[in-house]
């Protein structure tokens, strides 16, 4: 039996859960990533003055937003630790063993869902393309 939660170091200050829960494992399993959109009819419709303007607040908004959660969760790990939590960070091998422990589960379990084969195999494609090209830690 696993008795835990799952939250960022953010979400788990906003109730106080330091006051209850003492052991934190950073498996890596999710990244959270920031999205702007906007629609392409729009984008479109735009002078190429303008598309070029778009872009680049659009990626100066990521790297801003990229930049404050890195520089949050070191100062959320930093409270949780001075508050006794222990955080304890899984080596590649410990996260890889855990995947091929768990990973077949849950496909089925997708696949019963009936998500497109197509769409879930062009997703499992592209996290290997990652993996090899960043690492898979």
């Amino acid at each position: 039996m696993v008795d835990g939660q799952e939250n960022s170091f953010a979400t788990f200050r906003i109730p106080r859960l330091e006051e209850v829960q003492k052991n934190i494992i950073m498996d890596g399993h999710v990244y959270s990533i920031s999205n702007l959109m906007v629609s392409e009819k729009f984008y479109q419709s735009l002078p190429d003055d303008l598309k070029a303007v778009l872009l680049e607040a659009a990626a100066t908004a990521l790297e801003v937003n990229h930049r404050l959660s890195v520089d949050n969760e070191a100062t959320d790990r930093a409270y949780l630790e001075a508050e006794g939590v222990r955080i304890v960070e899984l080596s590649t091998a410990q996260k890889m063993e855990f995947r091929e422990r768990t990973q077949a589960l849950v496909l089925e379990l997708i696949r019963e869902e009936g998500i497109n084969p197509e769409l879930l195999q062009s997703l499992l494609e592209a996290v290997a393309e990652a993996e090899t090209r960043l690492g898979s830690s």
